[in-house]
């Protein structure tokens, strides 16, 4: 499945999630804080998204590839991108994150691009951000 289909998909079940469980939060930070999301869309990839791409898929890639089986390592690369996601001190942080690295990996695997997994990458997390759901990425417990 490409990324593009993958995301409309996602982002579906994102939108329907935070609809669901979090309405009250849906939308927020675009319309509380405008010019704070602007800077977040603007600010995320170049300062978060390629520092963990580099780390989590290019460098474990290249460290750990011929070590593990591809699933054992999909599985362990997508645990220990969730895992780093326990400073938020939030389920959905380490839940969200444990399937977005399950995602960025076979999405780098599968292309060996760095760039298209940056560009996954900042689109879903744009997409947290943007539906409401970004608060439980940028600060502790909630």
């Amino acid at each position: 499945m490409s990324v593009i289909k993958r995301f409309i998909i996602f982002s579906i079940a994102v939108f329907l999630f935070t609809y669901i469980f979090y309405e009250d939060k849906l939308f927020n930070f675009f319309y509380q804080k405008p010019n704070i999301y602007i800077l977040v869309m603007i600010l995320y990839p170049p300062l978060s998204v390629i520092p963990q791409e580099l780390i989590f898929r290019k460098f474990f890639l290249f460290r750990y590839e011929y070590i593990f089986t591809p699933k054992a390592l999909i599985l362990l690369n997508a645990a220990v991108f969730g895992f780093i996601h326990i400073i938020f001190s939030n389920y959905i942080a380490l839940l969200f994150s444990f399937i977005g690295g399950l995602l960025f990996i076979k999405t780098y695997i599968n292309s060996k691009s760095l760039s298209l997994v940056c560009i996954e990458h900042a689109l879903y997390g744009d997409l947290i951000f943007t539906v409401g759901l970004g608060e439980f990425f940028y600060h502790g417990n909630i």
